[in-house]
């Protein structure tokens, strides 16, 4: 539920993608009472003199990740500026995050046009399998701010990646023959992610940090 006054825009002729996201592997698979997934979605709509702000949304995702088999509480830290100097103040109404099975924790803060962070965050999961989505938040973010967001994993000496060579400079450790590290990726079995879904208002710009 959106703040009184806060809507999406669709333009004409504009698309829109849903995604639908199961946990379909050998790693934690989820599974219904009859064997199939159903999603419904429900649009509503508001009289265009009602809006006041309209919502944006912001996808972010590290991809320079790379966890060696034997690691543990390998952090990475990636930021996605929201607002430019000129912008005025806004608020982030809800949030969520996205890591493999190898997340041990995800978290993300607020920081300011200086690049300072916030003491807190306003967000934290250390579920991979269904990871939480706050909804409801009234978090401000200053005039050229953004959000930093930084996941740790560990990973146990037997498990394998698909990375045979260390070609990131996050990697580290010592290369075990065979077997490969988990570097950014789709597939959940031997791959991993950081991704970030922020929607906050005014919306002033498409925002995407890659």
């Amino acid at each position: 539920t959106l703040p009184a006054g806060v809507a999406h825009r669709f333009e004409p002729g504009e698309k829109l993608m849903l995604q639908t996201h199961y946990v379909n592997s050998e790693i934690g698979a989820q599974t219904t009472g009859n064997g199939f997934g159903k999603v419904a979605v429900n649009f509503h709509t508001v009289s265009e003199a009602e809006v006041e702000h309209e919502l944006g949304t912001a996808f972010a995702t590290n991809q320079s990740i790379c966890i060696c088999p034997g690691e543990t509480d390998k952090r990475f830290e990636a930021t996605c500026q929201l607002s430019q100097p000129g912008d005025a103040e806004i608020t982030v109404v809800a949030a969520n995050g996205h890591f493999h099975s190898r997340g041990d924790s995800f978290d993300i803060f607020t920081y300011d046009a200086s690049g300072t962070r916030d003491d807190e965050p306003f967000y934290t999961s250390t579920v991979w399998d269904d990871p939480p989505m706050v909804r409801g938040i009234d978090v401000a973010i200053p005039p050229g701010g953004g959000v930093q967001y930084e996941c740790s994993y560990s990973v146990e000496e037997g498990e394998c990646g698909t990375e045979t060579q260390h070609m990131l400079a996050n990697c580290s450790g010592t290369q075990k023959t065979g077997c490969g590290c988990f570097t950014f990726g789709g597939k959940v079995e031997n791959q991993e992610h950081c991704n970030i879904f922020v929607y906050y208002y005014p919306k002033f710009r498409d925002v995407g940090c890659f």
